[in-house]
């Protein structure tokens, strides 16, 4: 199988990223094709290092003033109400398929599969390699971790760091959602929550296996998504 990793965001935890991709991608069986979605003025040194052969798509921030609408009506979660954060990540996310199709098109090949996965992601307890052969067969899925980091709006919130299917499946999940369907609680957006939100709206056909899928570490603290 030809299987892309789609890695997307702010270079965060590069001294884990290939220790994940070695233990848990990389099966040492299929093809693996690895690209990067970031923003112009990250430093992509590292990132490079790790994986030598990938191909990089950097971006420019997108103009803040034509999210207008949304920073006026729309918080952030509780513990941050800037809206901007969670606008850029939800841009730089759904650009990473422009990056994904581009590679594809230069590489002149179709990929079986995509794992769009957050360059600060973890996956534990069980290997996502053993369940390939599961997702190639029933392509039609996109699948997700079944436990995500926390649910604040209590609205079935969905891991949104790791997602696995193929590009015309990821193109329903990864777009920038219409926030006006899928906010939550006093107009409130979380990203696990617009993600569940969206599945639920767009009826996206879906399955969550079975493992503890994530961890971020900011300023000396781990939290488990």
């Amino acid at each position: 199988m030809n299987i892309c990793i789609n890695y997307w965001g702010q270079p965060r935890l590069l001294n884990v990223i290939q220790n994940i991709y070695d233990s848990q991608i990389n099966d040492k069986i299929n093809n693996f094709y690895i690209c990067y979605t970031t923003w112009k003025n990250e430093d992509i040194t590292k990132f490079n290092k790790i994986f030598p052969n990938s191909y990089i798509n950097q971006i420019d921030y997108p103009e803040i003033n034509n999210y207008k609408y949304i920073i006026n009506h729309f918080k952030y979660d509780s513990y941050n109400p800037d809206i901007k954060h969670c606008i850029l990540g939800l841009y730089v996310r759904e650009r990473s398929l422009d990056t994904v199709s581009a590679y594809q098109e230069k590489l002149n090949i179709k990929f079986d599969f995509i794992i769009t996965i957050r360059p600060d992601s973890e996956i534990r307890e069980k290997k996502l390699f053993d369940y390939y052969s599961y997702i190639n067969l029933n392509p039609e899925y996109i699948y997700l971790a079944d436990r995500p980091r926390c649910d604040i709006h209590n609205k079935g919130a969905v891991p949104d760091a790791l997602i696995i299917s193929t590009l015309d499946s990821l193109k329903e999940i990864l777009k920038f959602p219409d926030f006006n369907k899928v906010a939550v609680n006093g107009n409130y957006i979380h990203p696990e929550s617009t993600t569940g939100q969206m599945i639920r709206f767009s009826k996206i056909k879906c399955i969550f296996l079975d493992f503890y899928a994530f961890r971020f570490e900011h300023f000396g603290r781990k939290e488990y998504l």
